[in-house]
């Protein structure tokens, strides 16, 4: 649902429900669930400038069951109970009609109980700050870049909470590339790379590099 009292201010408010049941290898099943909220503010008070404020509510509960060999009886491996929570804002600036500066701050919470393992839970918290660049190369494509930094605190026993928490300060980098090529059919050049520093892991590097085709 949306809502504009003015050309300048917009509020959007979003909800949506989940259900998933997905039979793995290894004789595993999974059921999953969720109900999240959405709540989205925009203003743009001039013509360069936006802020945007969003913050976001989801329940879940995952079910992992072991369901053994023929003549077994099904085991629950986890049964996990979790509450996402995020707020976030953000602001963009158009620099010049090619060069875009953005900023976000968010604040991100996850508390998660396993109520098949006598309440074990897991809480983190993390404060991050990402600034982005966007140059766009005029319908040819454009190029992406950002930095964020973040520290996150926890409680419990990791990883029950999510998989891309760390613990302490991490800085991440990310560059993406796009570049249309258009000879006998559109062709995309693609680059991105990815550098991530962590507290307790080696600094990691990932590159990759592909065409995509349009036919």
């Amino acid at each position: 649902m949306e809502f504009s009292p003015t050309l300048l201010f917009t509020v959007d408010v979003e909800y949506s429900t989940r259900r998933q049941l997905n039979k793995r290898i290894h004789s595993r099943e999974r059921k999953y669930q969720s109900n999240q909220w959405n709540l989205r503010a925009r203003s743009a008070p001039v013509a360069r400038f936006s802020l945007e404020a969003e913050w976001e509510k989801r329940r879940y509960r995952e079910h992992l069951i072991d369901l053994g060999i023929q003549g077994d009886a099904p085991r629950t491996v986890t049964n996990i109970i979790g509450d996402e929570r995020t707020s976030s804002l953000t602001s963009q600036y158009d620099i010049t009609d090619k060069i875009t500066l953005g900023l976000e701050g968010s604040y991100k919470t996850e508390n998660d109980i396993d109520i098949s393992d006598a309440g074990r839970d897991t809480s983190t918290r993390s404060l991050s700050l990402e600034n982005r660049w966007i140059y766009s190369l005029r319908g040819k494509g454009r190029v992406n870049f950002s930095y964020q930094i973040t520290y996150g605190t926890s409680t419990g026993d990791l990883p029950l909470a999510r998989y891309n928490f760390y613990d302490g300060l991490s800085h991440e980098v990310q560059c993406r590339a796009d570049y249309r090529v258009r000879k006998f059919t559109d062709l995309t050049l693609r680059f991105n790379y990815r550098f991530l520093a962590t507290e307790q892991n080696k600094p990691e590097h990932r590159a990759q590099m592909e065409v995509v085709a349009e036919l």
